[in-house]
């Protein structure tokens, strides 16, 4: 058990560290706490797009090049990773990612329909981002894009 706790406990620092380096969040700005980032399920998805599939985040496909995409299992393990951070240690437990009466969103952002259809498409196909609907990438590609250059991120 210790071994697998470790395992999560690292690829949630990696998570952090791929969103600053992205530029999505910023360095000392919160990611893992009990009222994370509005957008927290897209930046997830970008989190495991990135290092999973054969479409990079900027639209383009990879090439011979390019380090070769991680497997399904590992977006498994990634995404599981991310259950255990919210749910486990910041108290979000099963509850999937919603907008509460308030406006506010609340539960786990690992488990919220976007990132469930994400991770479901892609287990049915040899890649992930094939697996989204080409409007729904393009639109995840514009929302990421303006994060970053409006710094809402």
């Amino acid at each position: 058990m210790w071994r697998r706790t470790e395992v999560l406990r690292r690829m949630g620092i990696q998570c952090h560290d791929f969103l600053v380096s992205h530029r999505y969040l910023n360095a000392g700005q919160p990611w893992f706490c009990r009222r994370p980032h509005q957008h927290a399920d897209y930046f997830i998805v970008a989190w495991i797009m990135y290092h999973c599939d054969q479409v990079k985040l900027d639209g383009s496909v990879r090439t011979d090049s390019d380090p070769a995409p991680y497997t399904y299992s590992h977006a498994q393990k990634m995404r599981a990773s991310m259950t255990y951070f919210f749910g486990h240690l910041y108290g979000a437990g099963t509850v999937p990612w919603h907008e509460n009466d308030a406006g506010t969103m609340v539960g786990n952002p690992s488990i919220s329909p976007v990132v469930s259809r994400y991770m479901t498409r892609a287990g049915e196909q040899a890649t992930s981002a094939r697996a989204l609907a080409p409007v729904w990438l393009f639109r995840l590609i514009a929302y990421l894009t303006h994060c970053i250059t409006s710094g809402q991120a």
